[in-house]
């Protein structure tokens, strides 16, 4: 069955409201861009405020940042100061929550990178996923990274390199396994997820039309 294509559009609302979202090159604190565009000055750059990306008037994730920095001639927005990912399933409903120090949203594939101190973690707490770098593919609805992995789950501690998953990371797949252990790691989830501070702008919306060579679940 043919996908129907997808064309993703971004409205980054300019509105000026306290210390929400500015338009231009305005500064509130100091921020940690890239290198490749550190230099550069952003078309629009907002602080404390959400990210709401929806198909068809279904919210499938939600982005609260610290600072954001939007280029247009790349299609690219940059978060910095600290990220907190909602991914919510085919129900619409929450399934679970990712927090990373900085990340990205690419305009023109459509999906949300989260970058630095990853954590992912599941609404039904059976399992926590840490690693250095992971996608939210909008258009295939997976969590998917290349990177190294430690994977919790409420009876083992899974380590490998490649991680794939629905938004419930419920369907897993790590493609190469490099260890295990029968003991789960102990994870304080407090220190990962704790309440983000409530933004005073809501901005933005993006819709969108054994020796085994891997595990899964």
């Amino acid at each position: 069955m043919k996908s129907k294509k997808l064309f993703a559009k971004i409205i980054l609302a300019g509105l000026i409201m306290g210390s929400g979202l500015w338009i231009g090159c305005q500064h509130q604190e100091k921020t940690s861009l890239p290198k490749a565009v550190s230099s550069e000055i952003p078309d629009q750059e907002g602080w404390n405020s959400t990210l709401i990306i929806s198909s068809l008037g279904k919210v499938n994730a939600k982005l609260q940042y610290g600072h954001m920095a939007k280029f247009s001639d790349k299609q690219i927005v940059y978060f910095d100061q600290g990220v907190q990912l909602d991914l919510y399933n085919e129900q619409g409903e929450h399934s679970s929550r990712v927090t990373a120090k900085r990340g990205l949203f690419n305009e023109r594939e459509n999906f949300v990178e989260a970058i630095n101190n990853v954590v992912a973690h599941s609404d039904s707490g059976d399992v926590t996923l840490f690693t250095s770098r992971l996608r939210w593919d909008d258009r295939r609805k997976k969590i998917i990274t290349n990177d190294f992995v430690t994977f919790v789950t409420d009876k083992d501690t899974l380590y490998g390199y490649g991680f794939e998953s629905n938004a419930n990371l419920t369907h897993w797949v790590i493609k190469k396994p490099s260890g295990f252990s029968h003991r789960p790691m102990e994870v304080d989830l407090e220190r990962h997820f704790a309440e983000p501070v409530p933004t005073k702008v809501e901005s933005t919306v993006v819709d969108t039309f054994a020796t085994i060579d891997t595990l899964t679940h």
